[in-house]
């Protein structure tokens, strides 16, 4: 080839980048702060009641929490975002209140277009948060900043289809991943899938109060259909769920109790003959230790409805002894998985798109998740895509 034709094609390809560019300049206008939250107000059609709790009451039955003690090996990402709000809100009741508790969410590179889509429903509430990439592409795309490395042992690339291939090592190494976080940064922990995103912020609501509170160890999602109406699910009756959702939760960073289930979750799963994922050994496990501990007569106390919603104020003998292990569940009317589908609440604080295989069936129910499909719009994943692609 000669040095002219070279010159022409490079000057080729350059115009034609070009002309892609301001193609893609003139036809998708660039997405403003403004933009994203007046999009967010427009399209937000049913109007949510308002928080039931306030966050500076002050209760003297609640201690206030106390700074972060991070460890030197606390990954430099978890203490760029512990403490559940940014710095742009401006009640620091708030952002102190939840000041040694961090949101993690997990992803591959896989799914990097619902982790895009995730971040923008999180960051118009006003969150931060920490990513465990769960493959070491999306940790070198995000960087030590903002990511937490899977660990080279435990990294699991590509889409993986439910308890198959390496789906069970991929589910486990987020839990693995959350009790590394807690105990090396000695911080709470919230827990999400990237397919479990957040309409209204949930620390402003139920799931905050229970925080708040400091009265358990462990807050789960439930995994069943939810009710057609709040408060009305078995689990508020003081009766614990079968199966829980492994999802989302909140973890005590001074939960033994929970850190024992792990160790031993984590331990049958590394079992050559394993062929169940994160979840099911956990709730195996869980209520294995459940058994032992009432045949040992150590106590267990699952709240109900009365202290779901007053969890500061009641005056329960079992909950406030230091020995008893202290759990709650999630109102699945305002914290939904994907059964039914759509959901009955038309306007829930979190829903998770579960029950439902492959990506593309994550992404309709996301969309479906709510009339106005807040859910999910693929403009919020354009970071994921090259213009290079094209040539």
């Amino acid at each position: 080839m000669t040095g002219r034709s070279w010159r022409n094609r490079c000057l080729y390809l350059t115009q034609l980048g070009l002309l892609y560019l301001s193609a893609t300049k003139m036809f998708i206008p660039k997405v403003t702060d403004t933009d994203r939250i007046e999009e967010k107000n427009a399209n937000i059609k049913h109007k949510h009641r308002k928080p039931v709790w306030n966050i500076s009451e002050n209760n003297p039955n609640n201690q206030p929490r106390p700074l972060p003690n991070l460890g030197p090996n606390c990954p430099l990402a978890a203490r760029n975002s512990v403490g559940l709000f940014n710095t742009t809100v401006s009640n620091s009741d708030v952002r102190n209140e939840f000041r040694n508790v961090i949101l993690l969410v997990s992803c591959n590179y896989a799914y990097y277009d619902m982790l895009l889509n995730w971040q923008y429903l999180a960051r118009n509430l006003g969150l931060q948060w920490t990513v465990l990439a769960l493959d070491e592409k999306l940790y070198n795309k995000l960087g030590e900043d903002h990511a937490i490395s899977p660990g080279h042992d435990f990294s699991v690339s590509g889409v993986q289809k439910f308890r198959r291939g390496q789906f069970n090592k991929l589910s486990c190494n987020k839990m693995r991943m959350v009790m590394k976080v807690a105990q090396e940064c000695d911080v709470d922990v919230v827990f999400s899938d990237v397919d479990n995103i957040f309409y209204h912020n949930p620390f402003e609501h139920d799931f905050g109060r229970l925080i708040h509170s400091q009265r358990y160890e462990y807050i789960y999602q439930t995994n069943g259909a939810a009710p057609a109406k709040p408060l009305k699910d078995d689990c508020l009756k003081g009766i614990h769920s079968v199966e829980g959702n492994t999802g989302f939760y909140y973890v005590s960073r001074k939960g033994v109790v929970v850190r024992g289930i792990v160790d031993s979750t984590l331990e049958r799963c590394a079992q050559l003959d394993n062929d169940l994922d994160d979840q099911s050994l956990f709730w195996r496990e869980f209520h294995k230790v459940r058994r032992q501990r009432i045949d040992q007569n150590t106590p267990m106390h699952h709240c109900d409805v009365p202290e779901y919603l007053q969890p500061t104020t009641q005056n329960l003998v079992d909950a406030t002894n230091a020995s008893t292990f202290n759990y709650c569940c999630l109102d699945p009317y305002y914290y939904p998985v994907g059964r039914p589908d759509p959901p009955r609440n038309k306007d829930p604080i979190t829903y998770h798109a579960n029950f439902v295989k492959g990506h593309n069936g994550k992404i309709n129910k996301l969309r479906n998740s709510r009339d106005d499909g807040y859910g999910w719009d693929k403009t919020r994943t354009r970071a994921s895509r090259c213009w290079l692609c094209l040539f």
